[in-house]
């Protein structure tokens, strides 16, 4: 491959996958639920709220995402990624800076709403991106950048909550706007749309004529393809319910409401704050290579079948939080790794098992509407954590209730029993023809 790559790509693409993946990392600090591991205490400390109200506020500003997805993929098909992500991500970072000096909840709830809003356009920048100046190798690169995602789990709490507790809330996120502005600003020159526009073919590799008449040709099918599962189809489909459901409970909810808490969480069960924080990063980094597990086992007893495993592994940790506490740190230690299989599997398993069941082509259409439910779950997730630790006093009722939501996710990946793609009927229709054949034989 090395000695295919035209001349100058190579710095290129490393400037794109590069600036990708610090803004992804920038991202999940100011958007991300384990953001809320340092943004919840500071509010505390100057609003004096308790995390219930903390938490129910921010959950329902953030359902505004729902609605500023659709409108900032809109813009986006038409202006490109430039003219709206430049100014986005440098907007992002003035009211990051803003949030340490304003002194009133009310401007601290705009400057959530404004991020809120900007968050979808710097997750469809990310994405576009890579998949403009990648096509044969898009799989890898997203791989590569993906990895921003659990590292900045693992390094933003334990490296900023030390830093803030130093410095204060209002010269931390100075600073941090300060950067993420900054980085805006590099987008100017980092933030290149298409290779076509620097004189490259995507990945480097010149195309040859047939391939090049291929790809026009796969781009006109994706521009003309009409979907096959309009919305209202989808709500009497009981697959995508199947799929919508536990996905929206296991990677909204308990997901969002877990990592929203981990410190809160761990400190309520004993541990000090500085092993909390060595335990958050040691669970995020656990969740790289996990993934790969995932995907191995995907292989080899099918999507709906690994699903539910997954799902296994919210039954136990969910218990171990609720049951462990100072006298059996060996619970919340094995809830730990558990919650690591679910950082290490998340990102793979949901869109597997969409297209499992959906197909490629369906993939975006589902996808949204997935996105949609899991983002209002996942509003609630973050708030019902905190509010019942607020009327209970400790977070274990939370994780109570969800043993059995979890149990129920499992079961409803395993009720899955056939997939409405059509390119995987057809693989299934000829292994079973081959197999009753070589029966036949035998």
């Amino acid at each position: 491959m090395e000695d295919k790559l035209q001349k100058g790509f190579k710095p290129q693409a490393i400037g794109v996958i590069a600036y990708v993946f610090i803004t992804m990392y920038l991202q999940l600090t100011i958007a991300g639920p384990d953001s809320m591991n340092i943004l919840m205490p500071a509010l505390i400390e100057k609003f004096g709220k308790n995390p219930g109200e903390i938490m129910g506020a921010i959950s329902a500003v953030r359902l505004v995402g729902v609605v500023a997805g659709i409108i900032a993929g809109a813009i986006i098909m038409r202006t490109g990624f430039k003219k709206l992500g430049v100014p986005s991500v440098i907007i992002a970072g003035i009211s990051v800076g803003m949030m340490g000096r304003v002194d009133s909840w009310m401007g601290i709830m705009v400057i959530q709403t404004i991020l809120t809003i900007l968050t979808p356009v710097l997750m469809f920048i990310q994405g576009g991106l890579i998949a403009n100046w990648f096509v044969r190798y898009k799989g890898i690169i997203f791989g590569i950048v993906t990895i921003s995602a659990p590292l900045s789990t693992a390094t933003f709490t334990p490296i900023g909550m030390p830093i803030f507790m130093e410095v204060g809330f209002a010269t931390f996120y100075t600073g941090l706007g300060a950067i993420i502005a900054f980085f805006g600003v590099i987008g100017i020159w980092a933030m290149k749309e298409r290779p076509e526009d620097y004189g490259f073919d995507p990945d480097g590799i010149p195309f040859t004529a047939e391939e090049k008449v291929e790809l026009e040709a796969m781009r006109t099918k994706e521009n003309n393809h009409i979907t096959a599962w309009p919305l209202k189809r989808l709500l009497v489909c009981k697959e995508f319910w199947y799929v919508a459901i536990p996905w929206s409970l296991i990677g909204g909810m308990m997901m969002a409401g877990i990592m929203s808490q981990v410190i809160p969480i761990l400190t309520g069960s004993g541990v000090e704050i500085d092993k909390a924080l060595t335990l958050m990063s040691v669970m995020a980094i656990a969740g790289m290579p996990l993934s790969y597990f995932w995907g191995w086992m995907d292989d080899k007893i099918g999507t709906p079948k690994t699903n539910a495993v997954f799902s296994l592994a919210y039954v136990l940790g969910s218990a171990g939080f609720a049951f462990g506490g100072p006298d059996s740190m060996w619970m919340v230690y094995g809830a730990l790794f558990c919650i690591s299989l679910g950082v290490g599997g998340m990102p793979n398993l949901m869109p597997s098992l969409m297209a499992y069941v959906f197909g490629r082509d369906e993939f975006v259409n589902i996808n949204r509407w997935v996105y949609a439910f899991q983002m209002i779950a996942m509003s609630f997730g973050m708030t019902y954590l905190a509010v019942m630790n607020d009327i209970t006093g400790s977070y274990s009722m939370s994780f109570i209730t969800f043993i059995p939501l979890a149990a129920i996710c499992g079961l409803m990946f395993l009720g899955i029993k056939k997939t409405h793609d059509p390119e995987r009927q057809r693989l299934e229709a000829h292994k079973s023809a081959d197999a009753k054949l070589a029966e036949a034989i035998g």
